[in-house]
């Protein structure tokens, strides 16, 4: 129920455009991401999926897509 809970917390929250606390990437500058698991992504336009992991594209104009487990596929 908790996990359920997270998940449309997190969808809700992206389909607003809200985006992470911190400061802004520069346009053109790859960002990193550190998930609950300690695990870093790095890359463009990245997504916080439901089970606190960060999903991001490899290219500045890849988009993000919501899987339905809460992940993201990214280009």
């Amino acid at each position: 129920m908790q996990r359920a809970a997270l998940f449309l917390t997190v969808l809700f929250l992206t389909a607003c455009g809200a985006q992470a606390a911190g400061p802004p990437a520069q346009p053109g500058a790859p960002e990193c991401k550190m998930g609950s698991g300690g695990h870093q992504t790095c890359g463009y336009n990245c997504k916080l999926g439901s089970g606190g992991s960060w999903f991001c594209a490899s290219k500045p104009e890849g988009q993000c897509a919501l899987n339905a487990d809460g992940t993201w596929t990214c280009p």
